[in-house]
């Protein structure tokens, strides 16, 4: 089975570009979760920012393993942009 993309209608090349920049934007929710964990006053609230950047990274991963594919050429990226 096919898996869907969310931009079905653009090359696989452009959906690469894209899942790139979200997971660069994952990585720093996990980044900036991880430092609001360091600055938490309650247990709590540490396990929460905790659990919270380990699910930005997770989504990260799984973002550039199934969606992430190789930069365009650069005919492609003249023709695109």
């Amino acid at each position: 089975m096919e898996q869907k993309s969310w931009f079905p209608h653009w090359p696989p090349a452009c959906r690469g570009v894209f899942a790139l920049d979200r997971s660069k934007q994952y990585r720093k929710n996990a980044a900036d979760s991880l430092m609001l964990s360091q600055e938490a006053n309650t247990r709590a609230s540490q396990d929460y920012w905790l659990t919270m950047a380990e699910f930005w990274f997770r989504l990260a991963q799984h973002v550039e393993e199934t969606e992430a594919v190789s930069v365009p050429s650069q005919n492609l990226k003249k023709r695109l942009f």
